[in-house]
């Protein structure tokens, strides 16, 4: 824990200004002088108090990220109660979408209570544009932006989870300007954004995903679900003749073939989860596997700068960092 080590730096570093020469009457260095000594005390004990108060700002700033979590699952326990009522009176369709929504919502408790737990400190931003999760190795802190409302909350804090359960780390790479900025390392997949899409849906109860369709494939998913449209799912046009968005209103049109195809703006046609390795991949992959599934992630450029190829193919990931980390300490991976 960065706190930790923060405090073992500064106590060491108090101890060690009071040197034994500073002890002695200069004119007598063979006497030991008690008002030295006494002064020597003080800054240290001065250095200690305010280390004193900086933890306790520290844990203040914590408790409170931790208090932000705590409400977060007093609502989803709430909203669990609203579908359990809701059920009862439910045909059998909607029974079925109910239930996997409360079985989601369930998970979700255990995970947020596991977060409340962690000791990582956690900060919380309102970013309209572009929610996402960040990680700082310096104060082991995770700040986690979001667009305001719950759904997107509960979104963000299932990448949180899986990155303190090791199904996703960071890595640190250089930006142009020569700053460092902490992206989503090599164990992200599309999986990890899969969970958290049924996630937010499952709080929610609907979802809108911005699709990058080719008309055929836009063809095909209405000939193939035409019966259940403005039903389960619908079509939105979003300008003119451009149809990009796919409300979902049932957990079955969540998959890993949808989410794939998310794009960002109306005007790019990119899609934003097309480099993401479609194989689960966490802490305890081979390094075989790691280089396998991270072709497509120009972000991470080639990973031979990494080291990978200094290792036996069959070892774990998390046994790479551990030794890479010794010396070159920009991976984190809980």
């Amino acid at each position: 824990m960065s706190i930790i080590n923060q405090l073992k730096s500064d106590i060491n570093s108090a101890i060690f200004c009071a040197t034994p020469s500073s002890w002695t009457d200069v004119d007598n260095p063979h006497h030991w002088h008690p008002l030295k000594f006494s002064s020597e005390m003080q800054l240290c004990q001065s250095k200690l108090g305010s280390l004193q108060v900086g933890y306790s700002n520290f844990q203040d700033i914590n408790n409170n990220g931790k208090q932000k979590i705590k409400e977060l699952k007093n609502k989803v326990k709430k909203r669990i109660e609203e579908l359990k009522t809701k059920i009862k009176t439910a045909n059998e369709d909607e029974k079925s979408d109910l239930k996997s929504r409360i079985n989601e919502l369930e998970k979700a408790i255990t995970e947020l209570e596991k977060l409340e737990r962690t000791v990582t400190r956690y900060n919380f931003e309102i970013d309209k544009e572009a929610p996402q999760l960040n990680y700082d190795n310096n104060t082991d802190t995770v700040t986690v932006k979001y667009d305001g409302t719950l759904g997107s909350l509960i979104n963000e804090l299932k990448h949180a989870f899986q990155f303190e359960t090791g199904q996703l780390d960071f890595i640190q790479v250089a930006n142009s300007d020569g700053s460092t900025t902490n992206i989503p390392g090599v164990l992200y997949d599309l999986g990890d954004e899969l969970e958290t899409y049924k996630r937010q849906y499952a709080y929610d109860g609907f979802l809108k995903m911005r699709i990058a369709w080719t008309e055929k494939e836009l063809n095909n998913f209405l000939l193939t679900n035409i019966s259940e449209l403005n039903r389960t799912f619908k079509i939105i046009s979003e300008e003119q003749n451009n149809v990009g968005i796919l409300e979902a209103r049932s957990m079955k049109y969540i998959t890993a073939d949808i989410i794939v195809k998310i794009k960002d703006t109306v005007s790019d046609n990119s899609k934003l989860y097309s480099s993401l390795s479609t194989k689960s991949l966490d802490k305890n992959s081979s390094l075989r596997q790691i280089e396998r599934n991270n072709t497509n992630r120009e972000d991470l450029g080639n990973l031979s700068w990494m080291g990978l190829d200094s290792f036996k193919r069959k070892t774990p990931y998390i046994e790479f960092v551990k030794v890479f980390i010794k010396e070159k300490p920009f991976i984190h991976v809980k």
